[in-house]
């Protein structure tokens, strides 16, 4: 008889060490790569709504601008020596007006020049007939709009850039404005595409202190003239109304109380560092297949510069100025036409790079960046704007996007994410004529 004995296989402690071990660093390496794809995938995730938001106001501001009109006529001109008829020249009595946000003169501004970085780049306004409208019928319980059936009616649209802070959240919320930082919801600093929207019962276009009055007796014979009363001394006058920077005249505020000192700009689109509008001509008519600057050296385009706005009073040969002596020669191309193309470019970053803009303003005040300061202020030729711009591939640390994206490490800011949003826009009630 066999006796058998019985044998028992186990693990030893060192084996159970190294396999926890092992079931650990898996764990922790599938943990990590879990999370750095959940990180990714958010990051991804806030780019795309932003940039789809950046999108949707980018395409809206192209929109409105194809839009753009001067209503412009054929009118008598006159030689300011003799008064005699010298022929026929395009008027117009809106405004297209297109050029940096802050201004260093006066007459041009506005925006300060001591705020360039707040108000960074261009700035573009005009009138366009989009049916704007707000004013309350008398009596109407409904709310019902009294020019609602004017869906041409002409309303002041511009575009601009601001660095400001959230100023939208209710006052309850924000109780200690001594301390702002110490408020419920803290401060939220952004760059913003602002759209101004101005009803057409407020727009001052036509307020023109130049205009004459002029007075006929039953028979049609003039028997005097008058100078309207009007506090808007400048061309661009009208844009301060619609910005809030001047009140209404009181004939209108007379006409319409519900009328008041206001701002119409609103918020189209966050995140919007850079906005930068060029007027051109079609290849086609440039005097070179790659100049940009047949319509204006300086990115600026004015319809209706100062001297052209003091001339269209019905005053004293005297008094009238010869246009073609105190205008440039691109000024005369610009006179009361619209340019026939805008190259709008945007650029967008996105929220987290927003975030950590917002934390690195905070350490200075809140004071913005001066990313855009020196720039687009002159063009000639493609490869100029794309200098200044910067392209992807091999960019320039002086370039906007390599500012942005601080290629070099030279830049306190931190590296932005951003996109970039570009087309011409063809405006269709142009009438261009060289």
């Amino acid at each position: 008889m066999k006796n058998y004995s019985n044998s028992r296989s186990a693990f030893t402690l060192v084996e159970l060490i190294v396999s926890s071990a092992l079931i650990v660093a898996i764990l922790g390496l599938l943990l990590s790569s879990v999370d750095q794809t959940r990180r990714v995938i958010n990051s991804t995730t806030a780019r795309v709504a932003q940039f789809q938001a950046a999108r949707a106001g980018f395409d809206a501001m192209t929109r409105n601008l194809s839009q753009a009109t001067l209503n412009t006529y054929w009118d008598l001109d006159v030689d300011p020596t003799s008064g005699n008829p010298s022929g026929y020249r395009r008027q117009a009595d809106l405004h297209f007006v297109s050029r940096k946000a802050a201004q260093t003169k006066a007459d041009d501004q506005f925006f300060g020049s001591a705020d360039e970085a707040k108000y960074p780049t261009h700035s573009i306004f005009f009138q366009a007939p989009i049916g704007n409208t707000e004013l309350v019928e008398t009596g109407s319980t409904t709310g019902a709009r009294q020019y609602r059936a004017l869906s041409n009616l002409l309303s002041v649209v511009g575009y601009y850039i601001v660095w400001d802070e959230d100023r939208t959240l209710p006052k309850f919320i924000t109780p200690d404005l001594t301390n702002p930082d110490k408020n419920l919801v803290p401060r939220r600093y952004r760059y913003r595409l602002m759209e101004v929207l101005q009803p057409g019962e407020a727009m001052m276009v036509y307020n023109n202190v130049n205009y004459t009055n002029i007075k006929f007796d039953s028979a049609g014979n003039v028997i005097g003239s008058s100078t309207p009363a009007s506090p808007f001394k400048l061309p661009t006058d009208w844009v301060r109304v619609a910005t809030g920077k001047l009140p209404p005249p009181a004939i209108l505020t007379t006409t319409f109380p519900t009328i008041k000192q206001q701002d119409y700009s609103r918020i189209l689109a966050e995140n919007i560092v850079a906005l930068i509008i060029l007027p051109k001509l079609s290849e086609r008519d440039r005097s070179a297949p790659d100049a940009l600057n047949d319509l204006t050296d300086t990115f600026e385009y004015d319809s209706r510069p100062l001297p052209a706005f003091e001339n269209q009073a019905l005053v004293t040969p005297s008094s009238r100025k010869n246009l073609s002596a105190v205008l440039s020669p691109k000024q005369l191309k610009q006179l009361h036409q619209l340019p026939p193309i805008l190259q709008v470019t945007m650029v967008a970053i996105d929220e987290p790079s927003a975030v950590k803009l917002h934390d690195y303003s905070k350490g200075v005040a809140y004071a913005p960046p001066t990313w855009s300061k020196d720039m687009f202020k002159t063009v000639k030729k493609v490869a100029d704007f794309q200098k200044e711009l910067g392209v992807p591939t091999g960019t320039d640390p002086a370039s906007l996007i390599g500012r942005i994206s601080n290629v070099d490490k030279s830049q306190p800011t931190p590296a932005m994410n951003y996109r970039v949003f570009t087309t011409d826009v063809i405006l269709r009630n142009s009438k261009w004529s060289k």
